[in-house]
C-alpha cells in the first residue's frame, strides 16, 4: 500500500544515507527517469482502455438490441443490416484490443528493462570505491538491500501503471454517464441521490420529477388530440419498403 510504502521509503532512506550518499542520489535519479518514461510511453493505455470499454459497451448493446428485437428484424428482412452493423462494432473492438496490446508491449520493455537495471545500477555505483578500497564488501551488501527497498517503494508508478491506467479509464467513463445525467436533467443534484437496501441509486420522488398522465378520450370532439403526425415516412432497414 502508499502507506506501507511511504514508511518503507523513509526507513530505508535514512540508512542508505548514512552508508553511501552517492548511491542515495542515483536511485531517485534513476527512479525519476525510469516514472517519467512510463508516463509518455503509457499514457496512451488510460484513453484505449476508456475507448475499450465504450466500444465493447456499444458491441454488447449491438447485440442485446438484436436479440431483442429478432422478431421484427426477420418480418421486415433487416438481417443484412444489423449484421453489418453488429460486425463494424465488433472489428472496432478487436482494432482497439489491437490498440492496447501495441502499447501495453512498449510498456512492458520499458518496465522489464527498468527491473533488470536495477540489478547493475548499486554495481556500477559503488564498484570505483570498492576497488579503490574505501569500503568494504559487508557495506556494499547493506546498500544494495536498502537500494532494494527504496528502489521498490520509488517505482510503484512504475510497476502499477497498467492497473492505475484501467482503474482511471473506468473512472473516466463514470464520470461521463453522471455527465450525461446531470445534462439531460441539470435540476437534479447528486446530494438528492438515495439508495435502498441493496445500494441501487434511487432519485427523491417530488412532485416536480413525478410524471403525471391523465386520462383523455381522444374520440371525444372538445378535446385536443393526444398524438398526432406530420409529414411522416416509414421505411424497413433495406430501404426496401
Amino acid at each position: 500500500t502508499l502507506v506501507t510504502s511511504f514508511i518503507d521509503l523513509v526507513a530505508f532512506s535514512f540508512i542508505l544515507f548514512s552508508i553511501m550518499p552517492e548511491l542515495f542520489f542515483a536511485i531517485f535519479a534513476f527512479a525519476s527517469i525510469g516514472t517519467v518514461l512510463t508516463i509518455c510511453i503509457g499514457k496512451v493505455l488510460i484513453r484505449l482502455n476508456y475507448e475499450s470499454l465504450h466500444k465493447e459497451a456499444d458491441f454488447r448493446f449491438s447485440l442485446v438490441r438484436v436479440r431483442e428485437n429478432a422478431e421484427s428484424i426477420a418480418f421486415y428482412q433487416g438481417e443484412k443490416v444489423e449484421e453489418r452493423e453488429a460486425d463494424r462494432r465488433f472489428k472496432l473492438v478487436i482494432a482497439n484490443m489491437i490498440s492496447i496490446n501495441i502499447a501495453q508491449r512498449n510498456l512492458d520493455f520499458l518496465t522489464t528493462s527498468y527491473n533488470y537495471l536495477t540489478w547493475v545500477l548499486p554495481i556500477v555505483t559503488v564498484a570505483p570505491q570498492y576497488f579503490a578500497g574505501n569500503v568494504e564488501l559487508g557495506v556494499i551488501s547493506q546498500a544494495s538491500s536498502a537500494f532494494g527497498h527504496i528502489l521498490d517503494d520509488l517505482s510503484l508508478v512504475v510497476n502499477q501503471f497498467t492497473d492505475v491506467s484501467r482503474f482511471s479509464a473506468g473512472i473516466d467513463r463514470l464520470f461521463s454517464f453522471l455527465s450525461a445525467i446531470q445534462r439531460l436533467d441539470p435540476s437534479r443534484s447528486i446530494d438528492s441521490l438515495l439508495t435502498n437496501d441493496q445500494g441501487v441509486v434511487l432519485a427523491k420522488e417530488t412532485p416536480e420529477n413525478m410524471i403525471q398522465v391523465k386520462e383523455v378520450d381522444p374520440f371525444l370532439s372538445d378535446q385536443l388530440p393526444v398524438l398526432s403526425f406530420r409529414n411522416v415516412a416509414i421505411n424497413t432497414p433495406d430501404r426496401k419498403r
